[in-house]
């Protein structure tokens, strides 16, 4: 029953801070930039080895 708190207490505090970076108007969770298996698109981020 202790494990049980104790993960209840860190999942609250994740959604908290989840919750927090959206009200102070931060970028979500986001995708990397790599197209799903199996998907026939292609990707057109922006990476660092681009812009030098």
């Amino acid at each position: 029953m202790k494990v049980f708190f104790i993960s209840l207490i860190l999942f609250l505090l994740a959604f908290a801070g989840l919750a927090a970076g959206l009200l102070l108007k931060r970028k979500g969770l986001r995708g990397g930039c790599r197209p799903a298996s199996g998907s026939d698109k292609e990707c057109h981020c922006k990476s660092i080895k681009d812009k030098k």
